[in-house]
């Protein structure tokens, strides 16, 4: 077993890392269309409505976490 995998290399800087995967997880959502649609309805419906600013983002967090609930429970 290689005790260093779970060790992070300080020679690729974690920026990049995290934009790559950020990238990767668009381009997978993406590629789900019935979850895109789903959520982007979701979204417009919230910027639509007439609900103070704070309750948009308290909603979008929610929303956002459910999205990955369901990326995480279907894996």
């Amino acid at each position: 077993m290689d005790k260093n995998r779970f060790t992070e290399d300080e020679s690729k800087s974690t920026g990049s890392q995290f934009i790559k995967y950020m990238l990767l997880g668009f381009g997978m959502f993406v590629i789900n269309f019935t979850t895109a649609i789903l959520v982007f309805a979701a979204e417009k419906d919230i910027g639509l409505s007439s609900a103070p600013v704070t309750d948009k983002l308290i909603v979008i967090a929610i929303l956002t976490v459910i999205t990955l609930l369901v990326v995480e429970i279907r894996s």
